[in-house]
């Protein structure tokens, strides 16, 4: 029994209450930065840069549809010094010990009318920029990036051509006719590979034979991440090793236009 006047019932007082919020507060500031080298966010960064490719390539497939033009998500990456040809860089694995290739930056274009072409003093095939003038290049997340090789629990295999991942190289220029201005590399850039989607919603090859009929394209976290970010499950209790790289793929299917994140 707990007599009259007893402290037992009264709850804590304000005092204790701020004293426990600043020690909940104080931990939680210890912690975070943990958290964050073990890679816990990584994740949502991944799925996020996921996320947003697969909204641009719908957008694109949905443009091409309602406009009547062929149109295409345009990729680029962030230390371009612009080439005589569209370049796929790449960077060094040390994990894996190769050379893998990848992108980091889009930007959406449509192909220009012939009314276009003939103002503009344009032969062939040639596309412009949605957004604005030179091109709305748009990076993906930080250190996230689109790896063209082929997805391996041990060791990506790279491949050269990027057709076999669904791209083609196609010309850019802006809406007055000249190239685009790349910043901040400070160059004049024309040709880019770009995934292209028809009005019909199919994926357009420009006459060239696709080796399949479904590309993937992984998004991941840059190779000169750190090897704990790429490689440690955070949703595993206690945290473990993955099955090789930690990657969000995302589906095209060539004969539909079809997208998906295949996660």
């Amino acid at each position: 029994m707990i007599a009259r006047g007893s402290r037992a019932s009264d709850g804590m007082s304000m005092v204790e209450i701020l004293a426990v919020l600043a020690i909940v507060g104080l931990m939680a500031s210890m912690a975070v930065p943990v958290i964050w080298k073990m890679g816990l966010f990584s994740t949502d960064r991944m799925a996020g840069s996921a996320r947003e490719l697969y909204a641009l390539l719908r957008a694109a497939k949905v443009y091409a549809a309602q406009n009547r033009l062929d149109t295409a998500l345009a990729y680029n990456y962030s230390e371009n010094i612009p080439p005589i040809r569209p370049a796929v860089p790449k960077i060094y694995d040390q994990v894996f010990g190769v050379e893998r290739r990848y992108l980091d930056e889009t930007f959406m274009v449509r192909e220009l009318s012939r009314e276009e072409k003939e103002s503009l003093g344009k032969s062939g095939r040639w596309f412009v920029p949605l957004q604005n003038r030179n091109g709305n290049f748009r990076p993906m997340l930080e250190q996230t990036c689109a790896f063209l090789d082929v997805r391996g629990y041990i060791n990506p295999g790279v491949r050269e051509d990027p057709i076999w991942f669904g791209l083609v190289e196609i010309d850019v220029c802006d809406l007055l006719g000249g190239p685009l201005y790349k910043d901040p590399s400070g160059g004049w850039v024309e040709k880019f590979y770009a995934h292209v989607f028809k009005p019909s919603g199919e994926m357009d090859s420009q006459g060239r034979t696709f080796e399949k009929l479904r590309f993937e394209l992984n998004i991941g976290l840059k190779p000169d991440t750190s090897p704990t970010q790429r490689f440690v499950n955070p949703d595993v209790e206690p945290f473990a090793l993955a099955l090789g790289e930690r990657l969000v793929p995302i589906e095209l299917f060539a004969t539909t236009g079809r997208v998906r994140i295949a996660r």
